[in-house]
């Protein structure tokens, strides 16, 4: 929850936000450390966290276990990450890697990497069927 809070103090002394693609994963992960932690504790360490300064926060990010910043959401089917599925989620609605990469500010390489994962984990031979699994799993 530091890290969260300090993290939103840096998104906005840069103007940035949550890329619309990634704010369902972001807000289920933060409402599952609230759940975890307790409403008031959560608060207090959001707001120690906002206090942080920048080479606090990453003093204090690489003393974390790193099984809590890798460990994947069990909530996707396939064994697919949060950012596999929104990648997926762009291919169902017919986007090309292209506008994919924009999208998502990520190079193109980046994004048919992504889809390689996307294809060998569900098993897809393409797009098309890819698009087809995401439909099937709720995803699109």
């Amino acid at each position: 929850a530091r890290l969260w809070g300090a993290a939103e103090v840096l998104r906005e002394s840069v103007g940035m936000h949550i890329a619309p693609i990634e704010r369902a994963d972001y807000e289920q992960r933060v409402a599952a450390a609230r759940a975890k932690l307790g409403a008031e504790a959560f608060a207090s360490a959001w707001a120690q966290g906002r206090t942080m300064t920048p080479e606090q926060a990453l003093t204090m990010q690489g003393s974390l276990s790193t099984t809590i910043v890798t460990t994947p959401s069990s909530t996707y089917p396939a064994g697919l990450t949060a950012r596999e599925v929104g990648v997926l989620r762009l291919v169902a609605r017919g986007m090309t890697n292209s506008e994919i990469a924009e999208e998502l500010r990520l190079s193109e390489k980046t994004i048919a990497h992504h889809l390689t994962h996307i294809f060998n984990k569900t098993t897809s031979e393409n797009r098309a069927a890819a698009a087809a699994f995401a439909i099937r799993h709720k995803l699109a």
